[in-house]
């Protein structure tokens, strides 16, 4: 088992390299009492100079073995008190799957390597925390379209376009971690969900960022004027992973500004 003797708790982040698992990794380990676990399947060799910070390859499209793959990295390790996926995967045809151009095979790909790996891990985590009688935290992310249509009027004028499979793979996790939290309390593991609005930064499927127009046109919808970045979204986890949240499971926290709420 590798471990640092003076740190008792362990963090795992699925996705920790990614745009907000980054941000997330960085304010984790500003709690100086945790290690933190990447699990991605790029290491970009960010932090490794802090001694409580280790990194995983991981492929959350690889079924087959992920269960085999988890209990062997909580086995190295140790099990996490915190466990937090803010993974991405999708297909190379990502931003092609719109009503008018997606294909069947496509659809079914990014539910299984999404939605289905999803469901899936937290399941064996919570299973793990469960059977070592760890009172952990397990933190999963929606989007505010997971509960809201995309308003297509935001992409006028823009190469961007809708996304017929994002909602359902958004709407399935929020209401997945809402019937984990119920079923786990009785075992002290507290589970919530986060759904980002907008996010400034690169579009997924895509080498460019949101058009100016776009963003244009999401601020004017967005009380707060702005799209979110990632430090507003890792704000959220610190908290949801601290003390202060004990008596919080089962939400959906919605952090997009006041995009929802009009």
């Amino acid at each position: 088992m590798i471990k640092n003797k003076t740190l008792k708790e362990y963090a795992f982040v699925l996705g920790g390299y990614g745009q907000i698992g980054t941000e997330i990794c960085s304010s984790l380990l500003d709690k100086k009492d945790i290690n933190v676990v990447v699990l991605d399947i790029k290491n970009k060799n960010f932090f490794k100079k802090n001694k409580n910070f280790f990194f995983e390859y991981f492929d959350c499209s690889d079924l087959k073995n992920i269960e085999k793959n988890i209990k062997n990295l909580f086995k190295k390790y140790n099990c996490p008190k915190i466990f937090i996926n803010s993974s991405y995967p999708h297909t190379n045809d990502w931003a092609r799957n719109t009503f008018k151009n997606s294909k069947l095979s496509s659809f079914k790909k990014n539910v299984e390597m999404h939605l289905i790996s999803s469901c899936w891990i937290l399941r064996i985590v919570a299973e793990f925390m469960k059977k070592r009688r760890v009172h952990g935290t397990i933190i999963s992310f929606g989007s505010i379209y997971g509960f809201l249509a995309q308003d297509l009027l935001l992409y006028s004028n823009t190469r961007m376009q809708e996304n017929i499979v994002y909602p359902v793979i958004k709407a399935g996790i929020i209401n997945y971690t809402k019937q984990m939290a119920s079923y786990y309390v009785k075992y002290k593991i507290r589970i919530n969900t986060i759904s980002p609005g907008g996010l400034e930064g690169k579009i997924s499927g895509r080498s460019s960022s949101q058009s100016l127009v776009f963003k244009k046109n999401y601020k004017k919808k967005t009380p707060l004027n702005r799209l979110a970045t990632a430090k507003d979204i890792s704000g959220a986890v610190f908290f949801l992973t601290s003390d202060e949240a004990s008596y919080i499971t089962g939400i959906n926290l919605i952090i997009d500004g006041g995009y929802s709420i009009i």
